[in-house]
């Protein structure tokens, strides 16, 4: 029966991968009454392994890259934007092994949904939006997409911290664009679904501040429950600053997380990058989780109270359509009494076909 699952959730995947490309071509027949459309395709190949170990899988506590020694997908997806007027829609599906990890306690069907949700701008004079349905955390600065992420791999503060959720949000940016507020109801701690009748509805907020053009200060939190049914209670609060001068850029982020009232953890987190020219970047970082209950730091039924982590990765961006990158992470682990040493590997090839990257893209009507 495990088996007629994994084949049948594989093959719609990969039936919605090819029905949304086929329905986004016949789109541009509505280029009279749409205002702007945009498809989005990205899929990151990936291959890890360790020198240390003799392990086919990372840590518990990790969802990117999970399995090693073996060449597979880690994320793919396409992503949909629709625009008119006040209006907006986008609609995303996935599939891969990120995927296979981190939405493994959601419906069959949902873990194919990247997002979807609707927008809309209720003045014309106030930069003020809402929004409904499933769309990407609000909370860090680390995407699923790979390449908006100065390192290769994610930090254990971002893996282990929602990277998506579902409800309904009220934002708001400042005229100067420099300050932004956003309130949120959701269904729960990373959950893509609402469950009746709602008993726990859990709230986030995140704000924002740039002092200057390029520097950022920025505030995000969560408090509520697993889902909207049970009572376990989270809270969750992430700092970050994001800082850019000349070719380099700086993160320095911060997160605290308390699950059950009397479980905490938290994780500093510091990377500096550097862009040598139009093609070759690189980063470094230094990151550390302290975990006196094992809350998050448990593998294999083995709990850690402290890891620390340094990485190095190089970026060569062989096409603007193609980017590889390469990156080495060394860890150290303890549970107060014994010591691991552990280190990574890990390549990744990225095609991305997107309009933010100033790739190309499909534009299908802007008027």
């Amino acid at each position: 029966m495990a088996l007629q699952s994994i084949l049948k959730y594989h093959i719609a995947s990969l039936v919605l991968l090819v029905t949304t490309s086929l329905a986004a071509a016949q789109i541009s027949q509505l280029r009279d009454t749409v205002k702007k459309e945009e498809l989005h395709f990205f899929c990151e190949g990936y291959f890890a392994g360790s020198t240390t170990e003799a392990r086919n899988k990372q840590e518990d506590f990790y969802y990117n890259h999970q399995k090693l020694n073996s060449p597979g997908i880690n994320f793919t997806s396409i992503q949909y934007h629709f625009e008119k007027k006040r209006w907006g829609l986008d609609v995303g599906i996935q599939d891969g092994r990120y995927v296979q990890a981190n939405y493994s306690s959601q419906p069959l069907i949902n873990r194919l949904i990247s997002q979807a949700n609707i927008h809309y701008l209720p003045f014309q004079r106030h930069d003020i939006s809402l929004q409904a349905g499933i769309f990407p955390s609000h909370i860090g600065f680390e995407s699923a997409w790979n390449t908006d992420n100065l390192t290769l791999t994610r930090s254990m503060l971002a893996e282990n911290s929602p990277y998506y959720e579902s409800g309904i949000s009220l934002s708001w940016n400042g005229p100067d664009q420099k300050w932004g507020l956003k309130a949120l109801c959701l269904s729960g701690w990373q959950q893509s679904q609402w469950k009746w009748p709602v008993q726990h509805p859990s709230f986030g907020w995140a704000t924002y501040w740039h002092p200057c053009t390029d520097w950022k200060l920025a505030y995000n939190g969560f408090q509520g429950n697993l889902d909207n049914l049970t009572a376990f209670p989270y809270s969750y609060h992430n700092f970050y600053m994001q800082a850019k001068w000349k070719s380099y850029e700086c993160i320095m982020g911060y997160d605290i997380g308390i699950k059950d009232k009397i479980n905490r953890w938290q994780s500093p987190v510091i990377i500096v990058a550097k862009k040598w020219n139009q093609k070759l970047r690189s980063a470094i970082r230094w990151e550390k989780m302290m975990d006196p209950q094992s809350t998050i730091l448990t593998d294999n039924l083995t709990p850690w109270k402290n890891r620390m982590a340094y990485s190095a990765n190089v970026d060569w961006v062989i096409h603007p359509l193609f980017t590889a990158r390469i990156e080495y992470k060394f860890a150290k682990a303890n549970d107060g009494i014994f010591i691991k040493h552990h280190d990574l590997i890990t390549f990744n090839c990225i095609f991305h076909c997107s309009s933010k990257k100033q790739a190309i893209h499909f534009v299908l009507s802007d008027y």
